[in-house]
């Protein structure tokens, strides 16, 4: 090759490698734009509300879920445990668990109903009409008319309430309400609460882990310090329900939690905390 040709080849290598260095340079700088930023931990505490919503919330909004533990009330009295039981075993498998939690057929009107499988709470509703504050069944009894019976249902959407304006929460703002009347819905009680301590973000009824069914206490995060003080520092307060006032219990609610993570997950994607 001739000493010009060299030159020629040479300047034109030099130029290729050029442009292969701006285009690395390009994709690298485009590769680290788009890469997640390290969290700043100082600022670990603080979600947007679309944040707070697992993907238990999201599934169950997806599928209309409801407990398999229904509430039921004004029972005949005069029946038995087993007719009761073989009365509702029409819509599927169940136990029932007497509302006063004696063992046997008590002399109340009221119950759980424990059914195996969510569908068999479906049917049962769907062949049920709604009234007033729960939705009406009639019960089967061969010797005399059908039972009318009222069935309180819990739809597990309705243990979440969420503050729609894009602000950022500190959830380090959060108390627990406890001895919460059953039944009571998320939105029911956020406006409760909102209405003595301005503010409230999120809140959602805690449920046990077998039956998502409301344990009787609910986590409220709110968007100010003030109000989350207040509340806190109060220790109790009464609210006026459907059913008359009651004074409900007030604790300031601690969470270990990673940076930007499913809320009431661990690390490693363990619920640590119930919705």
């Amino acid at each position: 090759m001739s000493k010009q040709n060299k030159k020629k080849v040479g300047k034109y290598q030099r130029k290729e490698q050029g442009l292969y260095d701006k285009i690395f340079e390009s994709l690298m700088s485009a590769a680290l734009d788009a890469a997640p930023q390290e969290p700043k931990m100082e600022f670990s505490s603080l979600w947007r509300p679309s944040q707070f919503l697992d993907r238990s919330i999201i599934e169950a909004a997806e599928k209309l879920s409801v407990s398999r533990k229904v509430f039921v009330r004004d029972l005949p009295i005069e029946w038995p445990e087993s007719k009761v039981h073989d009365a509702f075993r029409r819509f599927g498998n169940l136990e029932i668990n007497w509302f006063s939690g004696i063992v046997g057929r008590p002399s109340n009107e009221c119950a759980y109903l424990l059914f195996e499988k969510e569908e068999d709470v479906k049917a049962m509703l769907a062949s049920s009409r709604h009234v007033g504050d729960g939705y009406e069944v009639k019960l089967q009894d061969p010797p005399g008319e059908p039972r009318p019976v009222i069935l309180e249902p819990w739809i597990i959407t309705e243990g979440v309430c969420l503050e729609e304006r894009d602000v950022l929460i500190d959830r380090n703002h959060c108390v627990m309400l406890s001895n919460l009347p059953l039944g009571l819905t998320a939105p029911m009680l956020a406006k409760l609460v909102d209405e003595k301590y301005p503010g409230v973000a999120y809140l959602a009824i805690q449920t046990d882990e077998v039956y998502n069914y409301p344990t009787g206490s609910a986590r409220v995060f709110f968007d100010n310090k003030q109000s989350f003080e207040k509340c806190s520092q109060e220790g109790s307060t009464i609210f006026n329900f459907i059913r008359g006032p009651k004074r409900i219990d007030i604790t300031v609610y601690k969470e270990e939690f990673p940076y930007f993570v499913n809320f009431g997950k661990t690390e490693k994607g363990e619920t640590s905390q119930k919705n």
